[in-house]
């Protein structure tokens, strides 16, 4: 029985696609099968393996709005034991409507990972940068959340909000959801602030913060325009 693991912040441009996407080619170059699952309709994962609209299938869209055979929304080898199901929304009446189906069936999401969950080691997903239906249902779907912070001051307050999200899934919805854990990303450590920041999540969350920091590069945001 594989994990499933939800990237999550209310927060936009903390790099929970990046993260995603990285996490999930890690995973599959330890020869762990793994399932990357795009709940966010900004499609920007896809992007992160060289994929556009014109190269995909179904998708998450097709699943849950059009009830389509899960099996046929996976992009298989996107990289060698890295599979993926995109969004597949291209359009606001396609986010509309996905995210009616959502709310609509509260577990149909929960009810798409446990489809996967003996097939592959890991089953990421890619939530969108809100606490509203597709993350809750994320959080709903998954056995743990990792959340990615910008190493700013600002971006801390954004915690909060997404840890009531989960305290009210767990208590309505998933019992066993779990913190996995918080990863400091985009990282300036050249800078006095960017250190503040490290050093004040590692006083007041000691046993949530990740080991490692992500830096800030402009490699990172290049990446995805090679695929």
């Amino acid at each position: 029985m594989g994990m499933s693991i939800a990237i999550a912040s209310q927060k936009g441009g903390v790099g929970k696609t990046t993260l995603a996407a990285n996490l999930g080619a890690a995973f599959a170059d330890l020869s762990f099968r793994t399932l990357l699952l795009e709940v966010d309709p900004q499609g920007s994962l896809v992007r992160c393996f060289g994929l556009d609209r014109y190269d995909l299938h179904h998708g998450l869209h097709g699943c849950l709005v059009s009830r389509e055979d899960a099996a046929e929304a996976v992009e298989r080898g996107v990289r060698e034991n890295l599979d993926l199901i995109p969004a597949n929304v291209w359009s606001h009446d396609e986010e509309r409507a996905l995210l009616i189906a959502v709310e609509g069936n509260p577990n149909a999401l929960r009810d798409l990972v446990a489809r996967f969950s003996a097939e592959y080691d890991y089953v990421i997903l890619d939530c969108p940068p809100a606490v509203g239906p597709l993350t809750r249902a994320c959080l709903t779907a998954v056995d743990r959340f990792l959340v990615p912070v910008q190493a700013e001051s600002m971006n801390l307050s954004t915690l909060e909000r997404l840890e009531t999200l989960a305290t009210r899934v767990r208590q309505e919805r998933n019992p066993a959801l779990r913190l996995e854990g918080i990863v400091l990303t985009m990282a300036d450590l050249r800078t006095r602030h960017a250190n503040r920041v490290v050093e004040r999540m590692a006083t007041e969350r000691p046993g949530d913060l990740l080991e490692t920091i992500v830096p800030r590069s402009i490699l990172v945001a290049e990446e995805p325009e090679r695929g």
